[in-house]
């Protein structure tokens, strides 16, 4: 049986080729500046979910800015 490591890194590296080739698209058509705030907005759900997971999952308070 392969390990898990093996499928998520082939996973990853799939979905990392296809971020590259969309970012290439989006500069081409939106320029440098869209396609980054594009690429940030996309992963903002991703952030928080992952955010509330560790919340749950560990109890402690999400860090405040002194």
């Amino acid at each position: 049986m392969i390990p898990l490591w093996i499928i998520a890194t082939l996973i990853a590296a799939a979905a990392q080729t296809a971020r590259n080739a969309t970012q290439s698209h989006l500069t081409a058509r939106i320029g440098t500046l869209g396609a980054t705030q594009v690429r940030f907005l996309f992963g903002l759900p991703f952030a928080l979910l992952i955010l509330v997971l560790a919340r749950l999952v560990t109890g402690e308070a999400v860090p405040r800015p002194p």
